[in-house]
C-alpha cells in the first residue's frame, strides 16, 4: 500500500463570502485520516466577509492586500503547502466525501504527475449547467485533442470528440491531456521544478499552461483522470452569464497563444452558420431555414438526445452554436 503523505488543498477566493463555507465544510467531511492532509485558504484581496466566513474552519488562511489572479494565488498557496501532493480547489465547489481518498489513489502510480477529478451536476442546475455537463465542461481533456498541431487535424479530432463523447469512456486512471483547475492535483516537487503557475495569466489559461510546462518537462509522466472523486461544480450560470464569461475566455486565450506565437484553435461552425444564412439570405430561400441550421452543424446533439432518452439535448446545439460564437467573439476582438 503507498503510503499516504501530507497533501495540501489549495482554495483560492475572491469575494467568496456567500458560497465559500458551503465549499470549505465538505473539504472536513472527507473520508481521509484528518492529519494527513491540509486546507489551505488564499484570500485574493476580496473586500467582502470571506475573512469572517472562513475563520469557521481550521484552515491556514493567507491574504493578499489586492488582487492577484488565480495563478498568483495559486502559487501562494504552493508556497505555504506542507504536502507533497498540492491540490487546487475553487471556492464553488462541494466535493464528495470520498473525493480526497479516491483521487489520491491515482498516486499508488509513480508515473502520475498529476491527477484530475469529476465535475457533477449540482441540484437545481439551469440548462445552461447541464449542457457544459454533458459537453465535459471543466473536466479533464481527452487525449485526443492534445495530438494534432495541424488546422485540419485539429478539426478531425474535434468532429471525433464531439460524436464519440470520449469523456464519457473515462474510467478511474485513464490518461488525458490537461487537467482544469476545479478539481486538480499535482506532485508539488514538479510544480517547483517549473516555478508553479504564471502570474501573467491573471483570469484565464493558468490551467492549460502548467499542464504543458509540466509536461514538457517531464513527457515520460502522466496526468490521470479518477472518475470516483467527484465535485459538484456550484457556478449558478444564467444563459448570459455564460456567454459573457466564454466572451472573457475567448479573449484570453487569444492573448495566451499571441504570447506562445502559436496559432489559437477558433471553432469553425460559428463563421459557417454566418455564411449558410447570408446564402440563405441571398438566394431568398425561407429565413425559417436559418433555425435549422445548427441541428445540421451540430448533429451529435440529436444522436445524443435519442440514444439517452433526454428531451433536452434538443436545444443543446443551438446552445453550443452560441457558446462558440462567443468564444469566437472574443477571440477577434484586438487585444489592447
Amino acid at each position: 500500500m503507498y503510503k499516504i503523505p501530507v497533501i495540501s488543498i489549495v482554495v483560492c477566493t475572491y469575494n467568496g463570502s456567500k458560497r465559500i463555507e458551503k465549499s470549505l465544510q465538505s473539504l472536513f467531511n472527507q473520508n481521509f485520516p484528518k492529519n494527513k492532509y491540509e486546507v489551505i485558504v488564499v484570500d485574493d484581496g476580496s473586500a467582502d466577509n470571506t475573512l469572517e466566513a472562513v475563520s469557521k474552519f481550521p484552515i491556514v488562511l493567507v491574504k493578499h492586500k489586492k488582487n492577484k489572479g488565480m495563478a498568483a494565488a495559486r502559487n501562494t498557496g504552493l508556497m505555504k503547502s506542507r504536502g507533497e501532493i498540492v491540490i487546487c480547489y475553487d471556492d464553488d465547489c462541494t466535493a464528495d466525501k470520498n473525493w480526497l481518498n479516491n483521487l489520491f489513489k491515482a498516486y499508488g502510480d509513480s508515473r502520475v504527475m498529476g491527477a484530475g477529478g469529476i465535475i457533477t451536476l449540482s441540484k437545481n442546475s439551469s440548462i445552461v449547467e447541464e449542457y457544459c455537463f454533458h459537453t465535459g465542461y471543466a473536466n479533464p481533456v481527452p487525449m485526443i485533442l492534445g495530438q494534432s498541431k495541424t488546422v485540419f487535424g485539429r478539426f478531425w479530432d474535434y468532429l471525433l470528440t464531439n460524436f464519440s463523447y470520449p469523456q464519457s469512456k473515462f474510467k478511474d486512471g485513464s490518461l488525458v491531456f490537461e487537467l482544469p483547475g476545479a478539481s486538480s492535483s499535482f506532485r508539488k516537487k514538479y510544480l517547483l521544478e517549473v516555478a508553479g503557475w504564471n502570474e501573467h495569466f491573471v483570469k484565464a489559461s493558468e490551467d492549460l499552461d502548467i499542464c504543458r510546462k509540466l509536461k514538457n518537462k517531464h513527457p515520460e509522466l502522466n496526468f490521470v483522470v479518477m472518475t470516483s472523486a467527484k465535485v459538484a461544480h456550484e457556478q449558478k450560470l444564467s444563459f448570459f452569464k455564460f456567454l459573457l464569461k466564454e466572451f472573457k475566455r475567448g479573449k484570453l486565450r487569444k492573448e495566451y497563444y499571441a504570447i506562445k506565437k502559436e496559432a489559437p484553435p477558433y471553432f469553425p461552425f460559428p463563421f459557417l452558420f454566418i455564411l449558410l444564412t447570408l446564402i440563405v439570405i441571398y438566394v431568398r430561400l425561407p429565413v425559417a431555414i436559418v433555425l435549422t441550421l445548427p441541428f445540421f452543424l451540430y448533429p451529435w446533439w440529436i444522436f445524443r438526445a435519442i440514444a439517452g432518452k433526454n428531451i433536452k439535448m434538443i436545444l443543446y446545439p443551438n446552445l453550443q452554436l452560441l457558446h462558440e460564437g462567443a468564444t469566437v467573439l472574443g477571440m477577434l476582438i484586438k487585444i489592447t
